[in-house]
């Protein structure tokens, strides 16, 4: 048998018997026995019904138990937001085997993509973090999420409302230290197998992987160009860099800017103006004045007359 029944849950009525339709071609989905085998992620629209700026409520949810394993609130649905989420909530349990999230911009390059390679900064920080991210396909399939989402805009609005909460930092520790363990203890449920999947963190610079990367083509005159700004690269680094090498600019969520070759961190120091050609240059040809040879020039000579001149005389 294929099928892990949860102790709480009579999973059995809906086909009547189970054990008649499971097989090993056909299993049934377990999503109730191993805890963080998938955690939902997603971001929600939040409004603090009048007291403060509508803000965005990041939810991670365990698939396994329904428990909500973290919660965080920005000032709006971005790569920045989610990569602070993702952070904490990494720094808190570890790292899960995959993560369930929507099409949506933040996770999803949706455009000019037919074969799905192209990623975007949070999806290549989950792959440089060895974490599988999934894409639900409909609201159905992200059922469980979508419930937690609907209970926090009613329970949550109601209890931060009642404990005077008006600000993003506060709503943070609100929910962290008070909500939560309240939350999970009334709608989290026990799974069969108590074995937790998080995997450490250890040996993972996060803050050279939950950032912004992007690659930037090295000119001529070895200034990277990026944002608006000049990046000039010094002249002694700890690898060869030749024009045209694709340097990798890091941008921490602080704001803090890296430039790495081949893995390696490059030296490198902002300037305001790209420098100019030195002024020692050849200058350029002029253009080629052509003058009349004169008569007497061996190019005119007759060749009879050209061999009386190699033989000394002058005349025939």
């Amino acid at each position: 048998m294929h099928f892990v029944k949860q102790k709480d849950r009579t999973q059995t009525v809906i086909f009547g018997s189970l054990d008649n339709m499971i097989s090993r071609d056909h299993p049934v989905r377990i999503i109730d026995a191993i805890i963080s085998n998938i955690v939902r992620s997603n971001p929600e629209k939040f409004e603090y019904k009048g007291r403060a700026p509508k803000c965005t409520l990041v939810v991670f949810i365990d698939d396994a138990t329904s428990k909500v394993v973290w919660l965080h609130f920005a000032k709006g649905e971005s790569t920045e937001s989610l990569m602070t989420a993702t952070r904490r909530y990494l720094e808190t349990h570890g790292r899960p085997l995959s993560i369930y999230v929507d099409f949506g911009g933040v996770f999803s390059v949706n455009t000019n993509n037919p074969e799905r390679d192209k990623l975007t900064q949070f999806g290549r920080a989950m792959k440089e973090l060895d974490i599988k991210v999934k894409y639900a396909h409909s609201p159905q399939a992200k059922g469980r999420v979508e419930r937690a989402n609907g209970i926090l805009q009613d329970r949550l609005v109601k209890e931060m409302r009642l404990a005077k909460i008006n600000s993003i930092e506060d709503a943070n520790s609100f929910v962290q230290e008070k909500y939560l363990p309240e939350h999970n203890e009334k709608f989290s449920v026990r799974p069969e197998l108590q074995q937790d999947l998080h995997r450490s963190i250890d040996g993972f610079d996060l803050d050279r992987i939950l950032c912004y990367k992007n690659k930037r083509i090295l000119q001529k005159d070895f200034v990277v160009s990026y944002e608006n700004r000049l990046l000039q690269l010094q002249k002694e680094q700890k690898t060869i860099i030749r024009p045209k090498d694709e340097i990798v600019v890091h941008e921490t969520l602080d704001g803090k800017i890296s430039l790495h070759l081949r893995k390696v961190q490059l030296f490198f120091s902002e300037i305001s103006v790209r420098p100019t050609k030195s002024s020692n240059h050849k200058p350029k040809a002029t253009s080629p004045v052509f003058r009349k040879p004169p008569d007497n020039h061996p190019w005119k000579i007759h060749p009879a007359r050209k061999q009386l001149h190699k033989l000394g005389r002058s005349s025939i």
